[in-house]
């Protein structure tokens, strides 16, 4: 306890040489306390250790200017003093032995002169620099002269109007079909038979995108598939908020299509038909397997040798969705 209650008088002794050191400290303390509510309230804790670099050279200045400054001055500037040596008593010489004769007295030395502090030199405290003016402003220093005013001018002719743009054209176009030609398919090579299928139409189907794999696809017997592309596709577009075009939606026809099969053995055959957007692969899979109820044609055709069955169909019945057989 006695040890405590010193160093305590110590410190609240202003003349003790931890005085200022405590000052400082303290000083510091309250820096780095300044700092980080400031960016607290910033909401960048992050720069935290930049206050306290910030603090350091703060109390680095301080210490400099309050402590060491006023050493380096004192330091400089104080004046040498001489030491003159102290005259020593002549040694007392003894009775019995005789003296010998004195030194020659030692000539006067000049005394060196006490340097002349300089005097200080008066400190021009610079004048603070003007900030220099924002760009974009000028400082009018004289009223400027009044200019005359223009003359009205005629009012510009109003504006033309932009010219509506022109639909850019798809890239890419489904392939038509060709009609008069057909698309056929030969069966086998010991039939004699032939199939003829006309679908008038017009068959549609809608879709919001473009369907690059839309198609018609026939299949004879479960095994033999003709694919048939759309003979022509029409575009549904809108302009949005910006200016732009939007799809909006896409219709495929199929027309006029001529299609047959080649070479078939006699007897009955199935044939389904059916439209549809998905991939080839996977619409065969489901017309002749669990969604065969959905093609919009599933039917059998007779088929004698040497001879040729035809079969014309319309459009879609919009009730049932299904082909209308014309013949």
């Amino acid at each position: 306890m006695n040890n405590l209650e010193q160093i305590f008088a110590n410190l609240s002794d202003s003349s003790s040489s931890l005085f200022p050191w405590i000052i400082y400290i303290g000083i510091l303390g309250i820096l780095i306390l300044f700092f980080y509510l400031l960016f607290s309230l910033m909401e960048k804790e992050s720069r935290a250790p930049l206050g306290v670099i910030i603090s350091f050279i703060i109390i680095l200045g301080l210490l400099f200017w309050g402590e060491w400054k006023p050493l380096l001055s004192a330091r400089k500037f104080q004046p040498v003093k001489v030491v003159q040596p102290k005259p020593q008593p002549p040694a007392v010489a003894k009775a019995e032995e005789p003296q010998p004769p004195p030194p020659p007295p030692p000539e006067p030395k000049e005394e060196p002169k006490p340097k002349e502090e300089p005097k200080p030199v008066p400190v021009t405290v610079p004048e603070e620099p003007k900030p220099a003016p924002k760009p974009g402003l000028a400082i009018i220093t004289e009223k400027p002269k009044p200019e005359p005013k223009p003359a009205p001018q005629p009012p510009p002719p109003p504006a033309e109007k932009p010219k509506p743009k022109p639909k850019p054209e798809p890239k890419e176009k489904p392939p038509a079909t060709a009609p008069g030609r057909g698309i056929r398919m030969s069966v086998s090579n010991h039939g004699t038979g032939t199939i003829n299928i006309e679908i008038r139409g017009p068959i549609l189907e809608v879709s919001k995108t473009r369907q690059p794999y839309a198609h018609l696809m026939i299949i004879l017997d479960g095994k033999y598939a003709l694919v048939i592309p759309p003979t022509r596709y029409r575009e549904q577009k809108k302009e949005n908020e910006l200016g732009e075009e939007e799809l909006t939606s896409v219709t495929y026809f199929w027309e006029k299509i001529q299609a047959g099969f080649d070479k078939v053995p006699p007897g009955p055959h199935s044939l389904m038909i059916d439209v549809s957007l998905e991939s080839p692969q996977v619409h065969k899979s489901k017309m002749i397997g669990s969604g065969n109820l959905e093609n919009d044609w599933n039917g059998f055709v007779m088929v004698s040798d040497n001879q040729t069955a035809s079969l014309i169909f319309g459009t879609k019945n919009w009730l049932t969705q299904e082909l209308e057989r014309i013949r």
